[in-house]
């Protein structure tokens, strides 16, 4: 969606589903897949976010989009690399 406020809803929901699954045991393979289905189209939506123009209104929820990326990520690799961000 191009709508800055789903696209954050969106963000939080993915935040969330890493947080949730982030300490089950590797076996599950639940985070891995996670991991390789949402970051891909995470890397997208960020890398959209900085190239869009500052000017338009949407701009001021970008950061907090961003930083919410930034978390999510963090937030995955807290207890180990999935195999899909152990990839080059």
């Amino acid at each position: 969606s191009g709508d800055v406020r789903e696209v954050g809803a969106g963000v939080v929901a993915a935040l969330e589903c890493v947080r949730a699954f982030r300490y089950i045991l590797p076996k599950a393979d639940v985070l891995p897949n996670i991991i390789a289905t949402l970051f891909p189209t995470l890397v997208t939506i960020a890398d959209g976010m900085l190239n869009t123009f500052p000017s338009r209104p949407a701009s001021q929820e970008i950061p907090a989009i961003l930083h919410l990326i930034l978390k999510t990520y963090k937030t995955a690799i807290i207890v180990n690399f999935s195999p899909y961000q152990q990839s080059p």
